[in-house]
């Protein structure tokens, strides 16, 4: 990348990039701007002297990736002083990969974030890491975000400290890594999974495929099925 723009927990890299305000008069600006490509990484970062500091700097760090991206920024995006505002809203466009501790992956197009509803979201076909996990899902994805532990700062790029739930939609495919007995799970409506809590959901048509050595797979069916992952 051309430019590389630090700010206090982050840092945006890109080729250019233009100002797209859709501004209408008498209207405050909207501070919108086009990044092409558009990438960045960050880490929720704690103010001086915050117990969880340790903890916090020893995190994976998280980082988004596009073609290009659309950013509206909370005020205006002045690199030089480094006043640009945190990112508050958006759409990455093209392909797109999100990524974070633990190795979990989110891949598809057109992601589109909200600071304000904390969430990612995409209505593309998406694929999905975690760990030596992998799937996909037909109909997008929804991921619930984590606020900042603390306040924004004005030199924050992103007030965001994590992801808290994943919502994979549609047909969702999944192949469950296991040492001895490895699984692969299909169902049509719905995935959910909590990185905090180590938990995963499948609704609506829920095949489950349990492969053994030397043997036929075991096959179990139903409308809803939990897993619980090993810390």
């Amino acid at each position: 990348a051309k430019f590389q723009i630090a700010m206090a927990n982050g840092v945006l890299y890109t080729n250019n990039w233009r100002l797209v305000d859709e501004q209408q008069k008498g209207e405050e600006p909207q501070n919108l701007y086009e990044f092409r490509p558009f990438a960045m990484i960050w880490k929720d970062v704690p103010e001086p002297g915050d117990d969880g500091a340790e903890t916090t700097a020893s995190k994976e760090p998280m980082t988004l990736m596009s073609e290009s991206g659309l950013v509206q920024f909370s005020s205006t995006f002045d690199p030089v002083s480094r006043k640009s505002g945190r990112v508050i809203g958006g759409k990455l466009e093209g392909r797109v990969t999100a990524s974070g501790p633990d190795g979990l992956t989110l891949r598809g197009r057109d992601f589109f974030f909200h600071e304000k509803s904390l969430e990612l979201h995409s209505d593309s076909p998406v694929e999905f890491t975690y760990q030596q996990h992998r799937g996909t899902a037909e109909d997008g994805f929804k991921a619930d975000l984590i606020p900042s532990a603390e306040a924004p700062r004005p030199d924050d790029f992103l007030a965001v400290a994590g992801i808290r739930r994943v919502m994979l939609r549609g047909l969702v495919e999944m192949d469950l890594a296991n040492q001895n007995n490895p699984l692969h799970v299909t169902c049509d409506e719905l995935f959910q999974f909590s990185p905090e809590q180590l938990i995963a959901s499948f609704q609506g048509n829920v095949n489950v495929q349990r492969f053994i050595p030397n043997a036929e797979p075991d096959l179990l069916t139903g409308e809803d099925f939990l897993l619980v992952f090993e810390d």
